[in-house]
């Protein structure tokens, strides 16, 4: 199965039973052994990152996770709980989890 790699020609280098041939080794390239060579540097991996992020907010691209609630959900959400349903109620209203409808009245009143 497969060729046998010492029936290569003797004049290709790698010929070596074993040694694919035309594959140098990274110590045969000059780095110190086995080290490989950086395959991107982070500043330039950053700089990339922050060039594609400056892009994006010119396209205006949303960023972050989308919110549960509308706005105008959030409002009625709050509306419910000033006309007496409790917090529970109005998140199964909203198919939500009475977490979500804390928030919305934690931000509300810290405006």
């Amino acid at each position: 199965m497969g060729v046998e790699y010492d029936a290569w020609p003797l004049h290709m280098s790698g010929t070596e039973k074993g040694h694919k041939p035309f594959q140098k080794s990274y110590s045969e390239l000059g780095f110190r052994s086995g080290l490989r060579p950086p395959l991107a540097t982070s500043s330039g991996i950053r700089q990339r990152t922050q060039d594609g992020l400056v892009d994006a907010r010119k396209r205006w691209v949303a960023f972050g996770r989308p919110r549960k609630l509308r706005r105008d959900q959030r409002e009625l959400a709050l509306e419910l709980i000033k006309q007496g349903k409790s917090v529970s109620a109005v998140a199964k209203t909203f198919n939500v989890h009475p977490a979500t409808i804390y928030r919305c009245l934690e931000t509300r009143q810290g405006n």
